[in-house]
This record gives structure tokens, sequence and C-alpha cells, in this order.
């Protein structure tokens, strides 16, 4: 009669472990998302600052707010783009710190089962 009881908690245990790692992978495919937009919004910053700063200052260069531009000192649109920048790199080590952390409750949980 014990065995039954012990095959059903071991069923239970493991579809726990099961659902964890599911669990897991479901997390581990967000950050990878977000890291990838992040990653690529720092890139785009990065190549309309470089595109920017060889300019003359007198330039005129508009602020993207929303779905208007607002015209805007060249200063004031590179400080902002400096600013998101590096905005978009704490974004990318906070994720990156998020995902390894995650990643090891993963290989426990598969060390597990």
């Amino acid at each position: 009669m014990t065995a039954p009881s012990k095959q059903s908690e071991d069923e239970k245990t493991l579809s726990e472990l099961q659902e964890r790692i599911m669990e897991y992978s479901q997390i581990l495919s967000r950050y990878s998302a977000q890291e990838r937009v992040a990653s690529s919004r720092k890139h785009r910053t990065e190549l309309t600052l470089a595109e920017l700063q060889p300019l003359p200052d007198t330039t005129r260069s508009y602020k993207a707010v929303g779905k208007a531009y607002f015209l805007a000192s060249k200063a004031s649109v590179c400080a902002d783009a400096e600013k998101a920048i590096a905005d978009s790199s704490v974004e990318i080590d906070s994720v990156r710190q998020q995902r390894s952390a995650v990643e090891q409750k993963m290989k426990e949980a598969q060390a597990e089962f």
C-alpha cells in the first residue's frame, strides 16, 4: 500500500520540477527578448549620435516626442542621446544579471530532475 503513495509523490515532484523548468525557460526567453530590444535601441541611438556629432552646432535638429517632432538645439539632442545610451547600458546589464540568476536556478532544477 505504501508503493502507490510513494509513486504518486514522485510523480507530483517530477511534475513540479517540469513546471519549474518550463517557467524558467519562459523567463529566460523574455529576458533574451528584453536584452535584444535594449541592445537594438542602444545601437540605433549610438548611430544617430555618430551622425549628429560632426554636424555644425547651427544645424537644425528635432526631438521626437511621441509622434511629433519639436525643434531642439543640437546640444540638447546629443545630451538626450547620450543619456539614452547610458540608460540602455544599465538596462542591458540588469537584464543580463537577472538572466544569469535564472539560468543558475534552471541548472539547479535540471540537476534535481
